[in-house]
């Protein structure tokens, strides 16, 4: 795009070549490279109809810029086909409604300029569930459709200022709509899914200085807004970084203090999924305890070790408790309420396999486990923190915590 834009000052073919490479390299990376065409349009658009460009760099820009892009995108589409047989990019929710669609917009719109993702659970939800309204979501899009009429009408009269807010604005809006298709972060999370703002923040952040730039002359108000957003997102971001590191201190213990006995199946009645939304551990079917204890602490274990389920950990002493019901049967019960028990990345669900099976009764508080085979033929572990304590079938009827 910065290419593109000296193209329009000097019509130089190196910028052409470099943005034919780059563009194709870039299709090798995240999905956004999609928008790069959409992108470049706009820009020539900015530049003849905005800044009254001479009429043959807009057509040349089209050509050689817009043109092989789309080409380029193209094969990439027919590559992709051949070689996997379907065009699913990346993880699109498919059974959204219409609301969960369009209420995704104004959503993302409150996390990034009012750093919504910190606000309270209660807080959050209530601000979903008001974006999800049929009467909230007519106003706002009743309102985004009056911006660019507006723009349409008095295009000729609207400043230069205005009309690079508005491109940046029409950058901010496209890039939001091209995640809305994926799964929106839950209210209970932090970090999950945050990083599908990246690709709008850069533009909707320089409509926002160009916005206040417009409102408030004053040098030392400006100077006072800025410090205030700053100290905002630095203690935000600290915050952010003490869940990482509370869960990497856990994770690490998890992994490197783990009391094995080879000679026994092993169930892992709750690994931790995430700290706040700090992806953790998490349980998988193909065991992810397993393969991350032998990557980080180069062990190999023979024996079969099953992820169970996994939960939500919301301070660095949260876990589960036990109650050894019969012979064969335990109930695990998280210690706090408010978190969820996971699996495959997703709620938890009763399941089976060929040495147990999971009854989940209340996915957000317990569930129970039944052994298919003896219990001596088992060792089960569950966590506290980040210590595993080993299940005591002789304590029956008792909480082991």
């Amino acid at each position: 795009m910065l290419w593109v834009q000296k193209y329009q000052h000097t019509q130089r073919s190196k910028y052409i070549w470099g943005a034919v490479l780059l563009f194709a390299m870039a299709s090798l990376t995240l999905e956004i490279f999609y928008l790069v065409p959409v992108f470049v349009l706009l820009i020539a658009f900015y530049y003849r109809y905005a800044l009254n460009y001479d009429k043959s760099v807009f057509r040349r820009t089209v050509l050689y810029f817009v043109l092989p892009q789309a080409i380029l995108l193209g094969i990439y589409f027919i590559a992709l086909k051949l070689t996997y047989k379907h065009l699913h990019p990346h993880k699109i929710e498919i059974n959204q409604t219409l609301t969960d669609y369009l209420s995704k917009l104004p959503k993302y719109l409150f996390h990034i300029l009012f750093l919504g993702r910190y606000f309270s659970f209660e807080t959050k939800k209530a601000v979903y569930s008001l974006f999800e309204s049929m009467w909230v979501l007519v106003a706002v899009y009743a309102l985004l459709a009056s911006v660019f009429v507006y723009v349409a009408v008095q295009f000729r009269k609207i400043s230069y200022e205005g009309k690079a807010m508005f491109l940046f604005f029409a950058f901010s809006i496209i890039t939001i709509c091209f995640v809305i298709p994926l799964s929106f972060p839950d209210a209970s999370l932090l970090i999950f899914y945050d990083r599908y703002t990246y690709f709008a923040d850069p533009f909707l952040y320089l409509l926002i200085v160009l916005l206040i730039a417009r409102l408030v002359k004053n040098r030392y108000l400006l100077i006072a807004l800025f410090c205030v957003y700053f100290d905002l997102n630095l203690y935000f971001l600290i915050t952010v970084n003490t869940y990482w590191i509370q869960s990497d201190v856990i994770n690490t213990k998890l992994l490197r203090n783990f009391p094995n006995q080879t000679d026994k199946t092993v169930l892992l009645l709750d690994i931790p999924e995430n700290m706040n939304g700090a992806p953790m551990i998490g349980a998988q079917p193909d065991g992810m305890f397993k393969i991350m204890r032998e990557i980080y602490t180069d062990t190999v274990e023979k024996n079969t070790i099953y992820d169970v389920v996994s939960y939500n950990m919301a301070t660095d002493y949260g876990g589960a408790h036990v109650k050894v019901l019969n012979d064969s049967m335990v109930r695990v019960s998280l210690n706090h309420g408010g978190n969820w028990w996971w699996y495959e990345g997703h709620g938890a669900q009763s399941y089976e396999t060929a040495d147990y099976k999971v009854n989940m009764i209340n996915v957000g508080y317990f569930y129970d486990l039944t052994l298919k085979h003896p219990a001596d033929r088992y060792l089960l572990l569950f966590s506290v923190g980040d210590k595993w304590k080993k299940v005591d079938w002789d304590k029956k009827n008792v909480s082991q915590d």
